[in-house]
């Protein structure tokens, strides 16, 4: 059994099967993938409406390819040589912010039309984690990328579904509040 040592003096490798599927599907599935939701920004750009909630689904796809792409080049993020996917791991997450705006938007759209609820909270702070995650890819001085989305991951999963800043305890406050305001506005309190 080697010694940890040994292990960090050599550069993990991705095998050919891993380079090939990365390069010749992954890639060129991911990248059109993208395209697509860019002329679908354009459309509604163009257009000047948002579409009736498909966008979260839309963005979050693409969000969850690029951090698989992320995930499975780890090899490539190590190895100090530059190379293509080092470059393409820079240009992911940047191509990825226009999306994530788009989702922005659409669930403010939805908040001030129809108000929060748990499935919008939800969606909500899943947006908070793309920027994260975004933020996190882009900056260079972070080494050990994995580990800090795997944290705020877990950090924001602990704040999702305990305590006072749930999903459940905050929709119900919200709605609470609503109903009292209601209640006032009628002269039943």
């Amino acid at each position: 059994i080697p010694s940890i040592d040994e292990c960090l003096q050599e550069a993990p490798a991705l095998n050919k099967f891993q380079v090939s599927t990365n390069k010749f599907l992954f890639l060129p599935i991911l990248s059109l993938y993208i395209i697509l939701l860019y002329a679908y920004i354009a459309k509604i750009i163009i257009q000047w409406e948002m579409p009736k909630g498909m966008v979260s689904y839309l963005v979050s796809a693409s969000m969850m390819l690029m951090l698989l792409r992320v995930t499975l080049t780890l090899p490539e993020r190590i190895n100090p040589k530059p190379s293509f996917e080092k470059t393409l791991l820079k240009i992911l997450p940047a191509a990825c912010i226009p999306l994530v705006i788009l989702m922005s938007v659409g669930i403010m759209r939805r908040i001030s039309d129809y108000g929060i609820s748990e499935d919008r909270y939800y969606i909500a702070a899943i947006n908070i984690f793309y920027y994260i995650i975004i933020a996190i890819l882009l900056i260079d001085k972070i080494k050990c990328k994995s580990r800090y989305i795997t944290i705020v991951f877990c950090s924001m999963f602990l704040i999702l579904t305990n305590g006072p800043l749930s999903a459940l305890n905050v929709t119900h406050r919200i709605w609470m509040g609503s109903i009292k305001d209601a209640l006032t506005e009628l002269g039943y309190t």
